[in-house]
């Protein structure tokens, strides 16, 4: 080990790069678009100081069709910038970056070979392992994963036997091909998994959006990620705002300010940090320390490659057990899960569909609610609340659930950021049937924070618990309870939010005092409601509005106020709350988009209301239905969906 003598500046006094080439073990590597490589051409750089410590690195792009980089290129970038790095100080890694920027404009992959090189000298110089320098380690190595090359789905699945022999139990699987080939590859690979095993369905970039949408689809009940399976952020991004698997992006992410859109549009739970993509260990330094400030909670997916021996080239673990392992491959991969949903990761469980939670299951976690918390007492039993209610459970309950929480789920984000939901809050979801809005405080609260669903229906909760194991949601739980009276401690939670509940539930509008008594002096009240004013369909049809005028007689039945939105503003003012904010949510619907289906799907769960009020005869309503569905589905027609109106506001006293 050199010893040195802190203030002394370093400096650069030769630069060499060497040409190397790393065939396969397997013969072969392929990938989406028919891509395929058998050797590595890395390029090894290899930088002397005046003090006589000479640090590596290495560059290996995965040939010249995957990313926008190439070998012989990284070797020409490196010889036109070694002349302007000699006489620089190795260790000064902010100003050595910055002037590789100056002289080389982009290229960031020439320039990850240098970086790494100057963190090894550092390391010698501090004589101190690089993973100190960029953190500390947890632990003694770290989990890696096995890329499955593309191949027959019968083949690839063969060989996971074999990989799990040696080791590994996550495995990406190279899809990214014919979308009906993709499915039948995920679907044989599923089945060779075992308890623990964890699926990545990698396309490269490799679908369209149509594509990845039939393949998500397809595969809804398997436990499977899905990564970057388009070309653009944007065609992922729509992919994600569609799919129900935790989703990875990776060629995507090419430096800081992409990590930030990436999180401020909530587009990935996983996002893969390749060191030579953003130019070398100091801004992959920068883009994890981002990571682990947005995201609240880290788990970890090893990475394809080698453990490397060499303890001052091993990646940092984290300080935090909760934090995010970090690990090393040949590509320069670091791979980072923004994870929403919790650590440590959850046991595999096999494949159910919605619905199908485990007896005696009664929270996300597994557990009793808190003590003091008697919502989580109650048994199987309905509260008042519930009664008169006019939509009872069944399969097309939830799906209208599902398709109206959907629609507005970009809403409720947009207001959740205006409020500024912190670490370590406490959340309250009231009315939050079958899952409500939970999953998105959950990301903001992080392991510290606690967010709670309670609803008065225990089908509902049961549903909600099912749908949360699925999303790895570790921070949430459900309970039941009675809105009017949950039993919960007074001035303990952080944000109550409710939606259309107030309006909706007989005489719901006597719940918000109870709601005002639950925030916290200075904690935020959130409420959606629904003004039906602003629903719509064009051209018009005679079976739409025959199914508005039942829905809408039901509802009147039970006292339901579907006009109340426009009143949340006045009343939360003349309930002291401060801050006010509103937000009207109206969406525009065409064929094939799911919610245009809402308004035949609600009259369907009304069905036995309807006929009982003796509004529509069961033949009428069936004929209606069938119209309705009909009209819906045509090109031409158009549905402006009933307004949301959101208002927030915060408790005085703070």
């Amino acid at each position: 080990m050199t010893t040195r003598v802190w203030g002394a500046r370093m400096k650069i006094t030769k630069i060499s790069a060497y040409q190397v080439d790393l065939p396969l073990h397997e013969g072969s590597y392929n990938w989406s678009g028919g891509k395929s490589i058998s050797v590595f051409d890395s390029t090894v750089v290899r930088i002397e100081t005046d003090e006589g410590i000479t640090g590596h690195g290495e560059v290996c792009p995965l040939g010249p069709f995957y990313l926008p980089s190439y070998a012989a290129g990284a070797r020409a970038g490196i010889a036109e910038l070694a002349p302007e790095l000699i006489g620089r100080d190795p260790c000064g890694l902010d100003a050595l970056n910055r002037h590789m920027d100056a002289r080389l404009k982009g290229h960031p992959y020439v320039k990850s070979a240098l970086d790494m090189a100057c963190w090894d000298i550092l390391g010698q110089a501090a004589g101190l392992p690089v993973c100190t320098l960029l953190g500390g380690r947890f632990g003694e190595d770290g989990i890696l994963y096995r890329a499955i090359s593309q191949d027959a789905p019968e083949a690839m699945a063969a060989r996971v036997a074999g990989y799990r022999a040696e080791g590994y139990r996550r495995f990406q699987l190279k899809v990214g091909g014919d979308p009906d080939t993709d499915i039948a590859r995920i679907h044989a690979v599923a089945e060779k998994l075992e308890t623990g095993d964890v699926l990545i369905a990698d396309a490269n970039t490799g679908w369209l959006p149509h594509e990845a949408m039939r393949v998500v689809r397809a595969v809804r009940d398997l436990d499977v990620y899905i990564e970057q399976p388009c070309l653009s952020y944007e065609e992922c991004l729509s992919v994600r705002r569609h799919c129900d698997h935790p989703f990875v992006l990776d060629e995507s992410v090419d430096g800081i300010e992409m990590l930030l859109r990436g999180h401020a549009d909530r587009a990935m739970d996983v996002v893969n940090i390749k060191i030579s993509q953003l130019g070398g260990l100091t801004r992959a330094r920068q883009a994890r320390d981002l990571c682990v400030a947005m995201g609240p909670c880290h788990d970890h997916r090893g990475c394809l490659g080698r453990r490397y021996r060499d303890r001052r080239h091993c990646p940092p673990l984290p300080r935090d057990p909760r934090a995010i392992p970090l690990h090393r491959d040949r590509f320069q991969q670091l791979c980072y899960r923004l994870h929403r949903r919790g650590c440590p990761p959850t046991p595999r469980r096999p494949h159910r569909r919605l619905g199908c939670a485990g007896p005696g299951d009664h929270t996300a976690r597994g557990g009793a609610g808190r003590a003091g918390d008697r919502g989580g007492l109650n048994g199987g039993t309905r509260s008042a609340m519930s009664e008169g209610y006019p939509l009872p459970a069944s399969e097309a309950e939830v799906a209208r659930l599902r398709m109206q929480s959907d629609l507005f789920r970009g809403d409720a984000e947009s207001m959740l950021d205006r409020i500024g939901v912190q670490l370590g809050w406490r959340c309250l979801d009231l009315c939050c049937g079958v899952g409500g809005i939970t999953d998105l405080p959950s990301r903001r609260v992080g392991l510290n924070g606690e967010v709670i669903g309670l609803d008065a229906d225990s089908w509902k909760l049961e549903v909600a618990r099912d749908w949360a194991r699925m999303n790895l949601l570790d921070n949430v739980r459900y309970i039941q309870g009675d809105a009017f009276d949950t039993g919960l401690t007074p001035a303990s939670f952080d944000l109550v939010h409710t939606r259309f509940a107030l309006g909706v539930i007989p005489n719901g509008v006597r719940m918000l005092d109870h709601i005002l008594s639950l925030v916290r002096p200075g904690g935020v009240v959130f409420l959606e409601e629904a003004d039906i004013g602003t629903l719509l369909c064009v051209p018009g049809h005679p079976a739409w509005d025959r199914a508005v005028d039942a829905m809408t007689r039901v509802f009147d039945q039970v006292g339901a106020d579907l006009e109340l939105g426009r009143k949340l503003f006045g009343m939360l003012q003349r309930g002291g709350l401060r801050e006010l904010r509103v937000r009207p949510c109206v969406h525009a619907l065409r064929a094939g988009e799911p919610m245009m289906f809402h308004i035949p799907t609600t009259l369907e769960v009304m069905r036995d209301s309807v006929l009982s009020m003796e509004l529509m005869s069961a033949p009428e309503m069936d004929r209606v239905l069938a119209e309705l569905r009909r009209h819906l589905s045509e090109p031409e027609t158009l549905m402006i969906s009933f307004g949301m109106i959101q208002v927030a506001g915060r408790v005085p006293g703070k």
